[in-house]
């Protein structure tokens, strides 16, 4: 993926600011939100994140326009949902724009709304 319009990844939430060039994953813990009884609840998935420029193990938080970075995305579904499908969704945050990643592997405009989300991958099985 080549930066297109920011010089730094600008998600704080994904990559944090601190500790340049060497950074450790970022680890986000999931949560559920069921539509039935409309209550959300911590769960035991994990997402882990990383960025890094093509060619270099170092992990980072930010690369300069017209770098080519790598971001590694890690899932640790629910034990009960290994050997699941799930569809996987990449939505990019540039302030100002939001851009989905689709099954094509183009960043699209997004306008926001969760009925417009597009997988770019679909009936990925889960793995422990």
């Amino acid at each position: 993926m080549k930066l297109q319009n920011l010089a730094v990844i600008a998600a704080a939430i994904l990559f944090p600011t601190t500790a340049y060039p060497q950074v450790k994953p970022t680890e986000i813990n999931g949560w559920s939100n069921s539509p039935e009884t409309r209550i959300s609840s911590d769960t035991n998935v994990t997402f882990t994140l990383q960025m890094s420029l093509i060619g270099e193990d170092t992990p980072r938080n930010n690369a300069f326009i017209g770098q080519d970075i790598e971001i590694i995305a890690i899932i640790r579904p629910e034990i009960s949902d290994i050997g699941k499908s799930a569809d996987i969704i990449l939505v990019n945050y540039l302030p100002p724009s939001l851009t989905m990643r689709n099954t094509d592997g183009d960043f699209v405009k997004w306008n926001g709304s969760l009925r417009k989300l597009e997988p770019f991958i679909t009936d990925l099985t889960l793995e422990n």
